[in-house]
């Protein structure tokens, strides 16, 4: 099954606020690496912000969950 959007929810460094540019700007980063994602390959993937780590990865139901363990940075986003 092919889902057509990501939702973010929050970015790491930002957690209560509302998202700027800069937010959309880190979110458009992770876009390859989101279709990838909801569409089952969860392994591999390097992070687009340190370009070291192996983000972690984590799918529920509608839920994706992303971590890098070098630099820090989560993302988490509901798709549908």
């Amino acid at each position: 099954m092919r889902l057509q959007r990501v939702f973010p929810l929050i970015v790491s460094d930002w957690p209560t606020k509302p998202m700027n540019d800069q937010d959309y700007e880190y979110f458009d980063l992770l876009q390859d690496i989101l279709e990838e994602v909801i569409n089952g390959r969860t392994d591999h993937h390097k992070c687009p912000f340190c370009r070291k780590g192996e983000l972690e990865v984590t799918v529920d139901e509608a839920y994706v969950h992303m971590e890098c363990p070098h630099c820090g940075k989560t993302f988490d986003g509901q798709y549908g």
